[in-house]
């Protein structure tokens, strides 16, 4: 399967401080624009005291926002598919019998992924499977050996 690329972007934010302390400080950045709105309270010309209240409020807004360093990040995203293990026991003791007698515990795995091949061949479609034998070490191996 062909991986599909694509370059999305969000916003995020750099700052190394917990989203607490950011909460404080925007609090207290908030606090000292109401402080300064009531400090100008006589202030004959209300126009000049919104003007100045709006300026304390943008300057509070900058700093906060200094302090949580916004960024755009631009990422890069690729499908891919998930992959499967199946993994085979590919030990000596697959030679002994399933039960007294009957067929070994290696024919029977055979007799299995032989009956759920349609099956199997199904999970190729959406998976990646990667077939692996294991004994001491896992090692891989091709589905048609199994």
């Amino acid at each position: 399967m062909e991986r599909a690329i694509r370059e999305t972007w969000r916003v995020g934010v750099l700052t190394p401080l917990p989203g607490w302390a950011v909460a404080i400080l925007a609090a207290a950045a908030a606090a000292s624009v109401l402080l300064a709105w009531r400090g100008l309270r006589r202030e004959p010309d209300p126009r000049r005291r919104r003007l100045l209240t709006l300026l304390r409020a943008a300057s509070a807004l900058l700093a906060v926002a200094l302090l949580v360093e916004p960024a755009i990040l631009r990422l890069q995203l690729a499908r891919v598919r998930h992959r499967l293990a199946v993994l085979v026991d590919g030990s000596r003791s697959m030679r002994f019998p399933v039960a007294a007698g009957g067929p070994s515990r290696a024919e029977a795995v055979a007799a299995l992924v032989a009956a759920h091949r349609r099956d199997l061949a199904g999970l190729a479609e959406r998976y990646d499977v990667d077939w692996y034998a294991f004994g001491g070490d896992a090692s891989p191996t091709d589905a048609a050996a199994v």
